[in-house]
């Protein structure tokens, strides 16, 4: 009964040494490793009752760890997939902040201004120095 196991690591309690303080050096030694065996996955099931009775409680911690694990894992996903979807509404707000407005477009071709690529700060300080140079702003009209 070999399960797939991608978690690397697992948390053992001080408060699990209660529930095994009794036991004899030998079974201390088979439940060590029936928890790793039923950690990566292995049969973890022994020929000794008390050991097989002493990891059952010890599964039940190690399963509401592993829950309390994907739990916070799913609420940092989340996260990180909230914070992308607002650097990602950023740019495209930036995008369109920064896109020439319609009055700017029709002055840059009045005034024979290549507007493309060009942010609309960058297009407006075009406008102002092509108005200064011209001296003329009878051509917007």
């Amino acid at each position: 009964m070999k399960k797939e196991n991608k978690y690397n690591s697992f948390v053992m309690y001080h408060d699990f040494y209660d529930v095994i303080e009794e036991l004899s050096i030998e079974e201390k030694g088979l439940l060590l490793e029936s928890i790793f065996n039923y950690q990566i996955g292995n049969d973890y099931i022994t020929d000794n009752r008390i050991v097989n009775l002493t990891l059952k409680q010890l599964i039940k911690t190690f399963e509401r760890d592993k829950e309390k694990w994907l739990e916070i894992k799913k609420k940092r996903k989340d996260a990180i997939n909230s914070r992308w979807e607002k650097e990602k509404n950023k740019k495209e707000e930036k995008k369109n902040i920064d896109k020439p407005t319609k009055k700017q477009i029709d002055y840059a071709e009045k005034l024979g201004i290549n507007y493309a690529k060009i942010s609309k700060i960058e297009l407006s300080n075009e406008i102002d120095k092509k108005l200064k140079k011209t001296n003329n702003i009878n051509i917007l009209t």
